[in-house]
C-alpha cells in the first residue's frame, strides 16, 4: 500500500498576552484566536494525478460550534491554501480534508472520467489561543471506486479482423446525466455501489457488432474491471488406430424393392 504524507500549516496570530492570565482566561479574551496544522495520510493506489501529493492542491472544511467559525462546508470543501490565513476561536472543531472540493468535482475532472476522491475527517479538535492545533488525519483508500476496461484476442483493425472500439455508459444509478465512454487506455471513477448499464462495440471485418449488459460496481476503494475475451478455436487430434472404435453389424432400414422384367428388360 503507498502513502503519502503532507502538511499545511496555518499562519499563527501574532497577539500581545499577559503573562498572568491563566489559558481559560486567555482564551476568554476579545478576539484571541488560535490556528490549526493538518497533517494528512491516504493511500495512493487508486490516484491518478501527479499533484495529488502536493498539499495547495488538497481541499478542508472545518466545522465549528458556531457557522461562523467554519472554513468551507460540508457539501464543498475550500481550498487548504486560504486555511493559512485563517484563524480560528477558541473552542472545539471537526476538520475534514479531501483532494477536491466533493466528489462530484473529483468526477468532473479528467473530462468526465473522474479520479480517486481520498477524504477523511478528525473531530474533537480543540483550539486554543495563540497557539496551533495540530492535527493528523489518514484518509485511508479512495472514497469512490475505479473503473476499467480489458480486451484480449480483439488484434484486428477496423477493416479486419476483431476490432474493440469502445464501451459506452448508457446509465449511471448515482450519477444519472454522468455516462462517460472508456477505452482500455481510460479509467473511470465512480460511487460506490454503482450499477451501470453499458454498450460494448466491436468490429469484425470492418462490420459493427454491439452488446448491451450491465454491472454493479462494488465498495468504496475498489478496483473493477469489465474484461473482453474471445473464445480460442481449437483442433482435434486423433489417435493413430487406438483413437476410433465402431461397430461394424448394421440394422435393418427401408427397403424398395424395383423389378425388372426378365423377357423385356423394362420395369414392371
Amino acid at each position: 500500500m503507498k502513502k503519502f504524507f503532507m502538511c499545511a500549516v496555518a499562519v499563527a496570530a501574532t497577539m500581545s498576552l499577559t503573562s498572568c492570565l491563566s489559558e481559560d482566561e486567555v482564551n476568554l479574551k476579545n478576539g484571541e484566536k488560535g490556528t490549526i496544522n493538518v497533517s494528512i495520510e491516504a493511500d495512493n493506489s487508486l490516484a491518478t494525478r501527479a499533484s495529488v501529493a502536493t498539499v495547495t492542491d488538497w481541499y478542508a472544511f472545518v466545522d465549528g460550534e458556531g457557522t461562523d467559525n467554519d472554513f468551507g462546508t460540508g457539501e464543498t470543501h475550500l481550498q487548504m491554501t486560504t486555511l493559512a490565513s485563517t484563524k480560528f476561536l477558541y473552542g472545539t472543531y471537526s476538520v475534514t480534508v479531501s483532494n477536491y472540493a466533493n466528489m462530484d468535482a473529483a468526477h468532473e475532472d479528467n473530462s468526465g472520467l473522474g479520479a480517486a476522491y481520498y477524504e477523511g475527517t478528525q473531530t474533537g479538535v480543540t483550539v486554543n489561543a495563540n497557539a496551533a492545533t495540530n492535527v493528523t488525519i489518514n484518509c485511508g483508500k479512495a472514497k469512490n471506486v475505479k473503473f476499467d476496461v480489458t480486451q484480449t484476442g480483439f488484434n484486428g483493425n477496423e477493416t479486419t479482423g476483431l476490432y474493440f472500439t469502445n464501451v459506452e455508459i448508457t446509465s449511471n444509478s448515482t450519477e444519472a446525466s454522468r455516462t462517460p465512454t472508456l477505452t482500455t487506455a481510460t479509467s473511470a471513477f465512480f460511487q460506490a455501489s454503482t450499477s451501470l448499464e453499458y454498450t460494448i462495440n466491436w468490429k469484425k471485418d470492418g462490420t459493427d457488432k454491439h452488446f448491451d449488459g450491465s454491472i454493479t460496481l462494488a465498495g468504496a476503494g475498489t478496483q473493477n474491471y469489465l474484461s473482453l475475451a474471445i473464445n480460442a478455436d481449437g483442433t482435434i487430434t486423433i489417435a493413430n488406430t487406438t483413437g476410433i472404435t465402431y461397430d461394424e453389424t448394421w440394422t435393418d432400414g427401408t427397403t424398395q424393392t424395383i423389378t425388372v422384367n426378365a423377357e423385356t428388360g423394362e420395369k414392371i
